[in-house]
């Protein structure tokens, strides 16, 4: 019979006495990335931004993060937007076009799987997506996608989300 591995020697066990270690890229405001672990958007984890309607401005607040991940080459998905993005407002911001994909599924349940494919394959460096409805079961496959491809996952959902479960 083998002996149990102590818990301070499982890989990936939090222990509680230090911060965790969270790979994270700025979320280009200093305040916000002070108080999300990492200091910004977590590497291989989806993110909710919770919103009273779509199209308030909540892509602002991912909008450094797009010009920075296009900037240095990598791709960035937009899935479901509720408005046709602006180009010339995307380019002011710093992103380059060539480097963005933007689709528009005809359904949420192939919103939710073309997200997943996008997470999963690593094709896309971030995958921003606005997302009605989720159960909690493909809310864990996303979050598991995104973190097989090693993505940055952000759901843009409503604030009746608040209070579903979320792996996010």
């Amino acid at each position: 019979m083998t002996a149990p591995l102590a818990v301070d020697r499982i890989p990936g066990v939090w222990r509680g006495t230090a911060k965790a270690k969270v790979e994270a890229i700025s979320t280009g405001f200093e305040g916000l990335d002070g108080l999300l672990p990492g200091g910004g958007w977590p590497v291989g984890a989806v993110s909710e931004i919770l919103h009273a309607a779509p199209g308030v401005g909540e892509l602002r607040l991912v909008l450094p993060l797009v010009a920075h991940l296009t900037q240095a080459g990598g791709r960035v998905a937009m899935s479901a937007p509720p408005h046709i993005p602006f180009a010339a407002a995307l380019v002011q911001a710093g992103v380059m076009l060539p480097r963005l994909i933007v689709t528009q599924p005809p359904e949420n349940r192939e919103t939710l799987w073309g997200i997943e494919q996008m997470l999963r394959s690593g094709v896309c460096s971030a995958v921003i997506s606005w997302v009605d409805d989720a159960s909690d079961h493909e809310l864990r496959r996303l979050q598991l996608a995104a973190e097989t491809g090693r993505s940055i996952g952000i759901l843009m959902r409503p604030a009746r989300a608040e209070s579903q479960i979320s792996h996010a």
